[in-house]
């Protein structure tokens, strides 16, 4: 049986102080959350158990780093769904891409990527054509400043 995800208001709480500083010690959160350091720590193990919290991340402050630019491709594509699980497993594995979504709307997928744009993609793109998945429409944004979240590489 699947855990619930149901999260009480101590977890949201927990949850955005690490959204905040995800390095808190955990005697810092205990604090927050105005329990002992082994029932934050519980708490917070059990988030990680049951993949509320699926890990931890450096944020970047500039779109360029290295000489690798942060940017978004919109990908529609003109494919059956095992060509599309073709796509995402080359999504997967690609190094370029720092992560991406299938969803609803003028598109099929979401990908955020780094690099050179017009490089990077059209490595990704050749890569997809060889594997036999037609891409119908790809549109490039390229991040000019991040505003909030996580924007660079």
């Amino acid at each position: 049986m699947k855990p619930s995800l149901a999260l009480d208001d101590l977890d949201r709480r927990l949850l955005g102080a690490l959204g905040i500083n995800a390095r808190a010690t955990n005697r810092a959160l205990a604090g927050l959350l105005g329990l002992s350091p082994s029932a934050s720590l519980a708490r917070l193990r059990r988030l990680e158990h049951r993949r509320v919290i699926v890990g931890y991340t450096v944020l970047l402050g500039n779109t360029i780093v290295a000489g690798r630019q942060s940017y978004f491709v919109d990908v529609e594509l003109d494919a059956p769904r095992a060509a599309q699980r073709q796509f995402e497993a080359l999504l997967r594995a690609d190094a370029d891409v720092l992560s991406a979504a299938r969803v609803a709307g003028k598109c099929d997928y979401l990908v955020r990527m780094a690099g050179a744009p017009a490089a990077s993609w059209e490595h990704f793109a050749n890569a997809a054509q060889v594997i036999g998945v037609p891409i119908r429409q790809a549109r490039i944004t390229a991040i000019v400043e991040g505003i909030k979240g996580q924007i660079g590489v």
